[in-house]
């Protein structure tokens, strides 16, 4: 399988670099923390002599593909390794990236994750386990990473466990004050259980890249990580890719740049859903609430360990006061609902269009789905009816995107991956909403439907 992937990267960075553009790969460092199942150096921490001859043999097979101008260092989530297990197995991994190109550039994620065993002690220090890298080999550059639509500037209200990601803005603060290289690398899709799988339409990921550009003129490396570019998330990737190149004086002046060759109202749209988006999500703490949880985020729950902001589940809200909660998804609902969508005939009228629709579906569906779990009578009856409005809206947008890749973006098939399915597949069956009824139903109707379980 490594000749075939060396023969299609090939032609890829060749041609990448053919328009001047900067290729680079991102490689786990440790088997043990490789949860998505990514190419890694190294299955676990061992002596430095069989390290290097594990990691000089697949450093060799990614270095013969392509000539790369990055590779990127990666940790894992939600586990590390010891200290000085990391700085030595660190180090050795870019004297063996330097081996095969001296040339390549090597920087390394500062994840996020804040469960009390990602802390660790290091020279009287006190930090997150990520920021050992800060005593590795000096010539890598930090790439502080954030994840979903949440920035370094405003609460993060729970995201991996962080209230707000402080620890990384004050060192991204502090290298930028010291003149020394680091990367900022947030997110314009989130994926997994929360954007454009559940599918929810999120402008406000533009919003939130705009604030940290913002916040930081000095910052010089800004990556994007991306993980889908139907339902309107193409918008993220362009806005934010723009706002990188020259930071203007508000973001919505970006939006109206990217609509305005096609028509000027939509820009006004689309900053109108962000800032509904802003106020519900972020400021009312709604997150949760529009997005989705799989089998692995609920047993995450049951850890003590979280990706998205948590929220109680259904049989907690039947037996809890939820008057305050429910009158906040409704607002939510009707500020979503509000936003009127786009006329237009074409395509992208249309996605914009289909993309409100199904996240106003998505507010009003949760909406009532906590009332009928707090007993109110018709709610459940009225979910299901949104329950096949959502679907409705998936069929029209799923028979129209941009590139469906053959077809592979909403059926299951076998990869390297965990995820045995393309990116879309939970959108297209609505699982997650499938998964929520079902539950609201099993417990007060007395049903016995299946609760899929939408990771796998």
């Amino acid at each position: 399988r490594l000749s075939e992937w060396q023969a299609d990267t090939a032609p890829i960075v060749a041609r990448a670099h053919e328009e001047g553009l900067t290729v680079g790969l991102g490689i786990q460092l440790f088997g043990t923390s490789n949860l998505q199942r990514a190419f890694d150096l190294v299955d676990s921490p061992a002596e430095p002599d069989s390290m290097r001859a594990v990691m000089s043999d697949r450093i060799d097979g990614v270095v013969a593909a392509a000539d790369w101008d990055v590779l990127n260092l990666s940790f894992g989530e939600f586990s590390g390794v010891e200290p000085e297990d990391f700085i030595e197995a660190t180090n050795l991994a870019v004297d063996v990236i330097r081996e095969a190109d001296p040339d390549i550039e090597v920087p390394a994620t500062i994840h996020v994750g804040n469960q009390e065993d990602l802390r660790v002690k290091w020279k009287g220090e006190e930090m997150l386990y990520y920021f050992l890298v800060k005593y590795a080999d000096p010539s890598i550059t930090p790439w502080v990473h954030s994840v979903m639509y949440y920035d370094l500037v405003e609460p993060a209200d729970g995201a991996y466990d962080h209230e707000e990601f402080d620890e990384h803005r004050a060192f991204l603060e502090e290298k930028l004050a010291a003149g020394e290289p680091v990367g900022y690398f947030p997110e314009t899709a989130y994926w997994v259980a929360f954007d454009d799988s559940v599918p929810a339409y999120l402008p406000l990921y533009i919003r939130s890249r705009y604030q940290d550009l913002a916040a930081f003129p000095d910052l010089q490396d800004h990556v994007l990580f991306s993980t889908g570019w139907e339902w309107g998330y193409w918008q993220n990737d362009v806005a934010a890719l723009r706002m990188s190149w020259a930071v203007p004086d508000a973001w919505e002046d970006t939006v109206a740049w990217m609509f305005a060759p096609l028509d000027p109202a939509l820009g006004d749209t689309v900053s109108e859903l962000a800032e509904v988006e802003h106020t519900w999500l972020m400021d009312q703490d709604l997150a949760p609430w529009l997005a989705g949880r799989d089998q692995f985020i609920d047993l995450g729950d049951q850890l003590g360990i979280h990706s998205q902001p948590d929220r109680p589940d259904y049989a907690e809200i039947a037996e809890m006061d939820s008057t305050e909660l429910r009158a906040d998804l409704d607002g939510m609902a009707a500020a979503f609902s509000a936003v009127a969508p786009p006329t237009g005939t074409d395509p992208w009228s249309v996605e914009i269009a289909d993309g409100i629709e199904v996240t106003a579906l998505r507010a009003r569906f949760a909406a009532a789905l906590v009332a009928a779990a707090a007993g109110e009578a018709g709610k459940l009856e009225e979910a299901a009816t949104l329950l096949e409005e959502g679907r409705a809206v998936v069929a029209r947008r799923h028979a129209n995107l941009h590139d469906d890749v053959g077809g592979r973006l909403t059926i299951r098939g076998e990869n390297p991956t965990l995820y045995q399915y393309g990116y879309l597949y939970n959108a297209d069956t609505l699982c997650f909403w499938e998964k929520e009824y079902a539950e609201v139903s099993n417990l007060t109707a007395g049903t016995d439907l299946d609760e899929p379980g939408c990771g796998l």
